[in-house]
């Protein structure tokens, strides 16, 4: 037992191994490029309070859509979506600004309330073209979605 305790002490888990295992753990999980159909099947909203964030103070929607025909199954896929249009530097709006205008624009539901927006959009069949990007630096690879449309 003492040289089982003596051996176990030479080993020491570092930085650098639980910071790529996390990495590699979570890109494990993310959707490969694609145009996929699916639904959502929930969401939740809060009021950002990130100061800094350009949707401080405003709602933000933590939807939950379950993807069809991922690679041979379905898969789950979470992404967010405001009603508050928040735009970059360049005029370009944020990612969860221009998800929330193509929920709407997919629901016909443009002009209503941000709520009917989601209801309508939860009881549709839905086309979600999913980008991914690669690792940069510090920067862990992500999906993000590139356009969301009534599914055909």
């Amino acid at each position: 037992m003492d040289d089982a305790n003596e051996l176990l002490d030479q080993y020491t888990v570092t930085p650098e191994w639980v910071t790529e295992s996390n990495r590699e753990e979570q890109e494990s999980r993310l959707i490969p490029k694609g145009t996929f159909d699916g639904q959502i099947t929930g969401y939740t909203t809060k009021v950002n309070d990130k100061v800094g964030s350009p949707f401080y103070g405003h709602p933000v929607a933590r939807i939950t859509a379950e993807l069809f025909s991922v690679e041979g199954s379905q898969r789950l896929y979470f992404f967010s979506a405001s009603p508050h249009r928040a735009q970059m530097s360049d005029g370009r709006d944020y990612e969860e600004s221009r998800n929330f205008r193509k929920l709407a624009e997919a629901s016909e539901t443009v002009g209503e309330k941000g709520s009917i927006v989601l209801q309508t959009a939860q009881k549709m069949r839905l086309s979600f073209k999913i980008t991914l990007s690669p690792a940069k630096g510090d920067y862990p690879a992500r999906n993000w979605t590139d356009n969301i449309k009534a599914a055909v």
